[in-house]
């Protein structure tokens, strides 16, 4: 490279004659083409530094506090939420807890129960529902007792105590009753309940018809009640299925439906037993003595209790 004034000015001279007499000798359609290359070089250059000086400015207002980087933030402490207002009610959506395993398993126990007596005694559970509407055909069922309908109803008897004392278990769990148990414990309370109390209600029936000397007529009308309590456990199922598992946060409809369902086969039961022991030339005194001993002073005392 030239230093000197004059001599720099010299090698430039000379560059550009030098240039113009090869642009000179050059055709003409190479001249246009090298000028419209220059034109085209410029205008690349010029949009470059254009779209450089753009992302330039966006550069610059993305900085905070006039950094290229974040500054971390120190938090020294927590800041602690302030107290809601005690007047503040939030909106809130009731839940019902939902349903143990335990229940579950009784579930699945009585149905169990329930289809093997559809499988091996499927006759002797039409000859029950139909004992319920028609009399005679509940006198064919008591003379025609064998050890296959025997079998059928233990099956049936078991099934309507451990529904019962479900049905028994929800009536007190959501009736809001303060006990010293819960959960399984609860239900094997009512399931014993239940029990006792039909055990006891058949030993007292078997006593005075001891006393009495009417055997026979109160054998028949503890079968009878007996059928009853069968067709209650079956219909009571569903009911408290739905109680347990169905999506509604207050189940009370169906327990209140199931307890229709126990007051109308009662009704059903005693108007059975009154026309059973008629029948039989029972005594009107000894008829009243049960009913009010065995029936209605219990009823009394329950209702009393709730």
């Amino acid at each position: 490279m030239i230093h000197s004034g004059n001599s720099y000015y010299f090698a430039a001279h000379l560059l550009a004659g030098g240039s113009r007499a090869g642009m000179a000798s050059m055709p003409e359609q190479n001249i246009q083409q090298m000028t419209t290359r220059q034109v085209a070089d410029k205008a690349e250059m010029a949009r470059l530094a254009r779209e450089r000086a753009r992302r330039w400015k966006e550069e610059q207002s993305l900085l905070i506090d006039s950094s290229r980087y974040i500054q971390p933030i120190e938090i020294k402490e927590i800041p602690r939420p302030s107290p809601l207002d005690a007047s503040l009610e939030l909106p809130a959506t009731p839940f019902r807890q939902s349903s143990s395993d335990w229940l579950t398993g009784v579930v699945l126990l009585i149905l169990l129960l329930g289809a093997a007596v559809r499988n091996a005694f499927g006759k002797y559970l039409s000859a029950l529902f139909m004992s319920t509407v028609n009399y005679p055909a509940a006198s064919r069922l008591f003379r025609e007792q064998n050890i296959s309908l025997r079998q059928g109803a233990l099956i049936l008897e078991i099934f309507f105590l451990l529904t019962m004392g479900l049905f028994a278990f929800q009536i007190v769990k959501y009736s809001g009753a303060r006990l010293p148990v819960s959960g399984f414990l609860l239900y094997l309370a009512c399931f014993a309940a239940v029990l006792l109390f039909f055990r006891l209600k058949e030993f007292l029936y078997r006593f005075l018809g001891f006393i009495n000397e009417t055997l026979p007529e109160t054998g028949e009308y503890l079968f009878t009640m007996r059928n009853y309590n069968k067709v209650t456990g079956i219909l009571l199922l569903p009911v408290v299925c739905l109680t347990a598992w169905a999506p509604v946060s207050n189940p009370s409809v169906f327990l209140l439906a199931g307890l229709v369902i126990i007051a109308l086969l009662y009704l059903k039961t005693l108007q059975r037993g009154i026309k059973i022991l008629l029948k039989k030339q029972f005594s009107v005194f000894y008829l009243f003595l049960y009913l009010c001993t065995l029936e209605f002073l219990p009823l009394l005392l329950f209702l009393k209790a709730i």
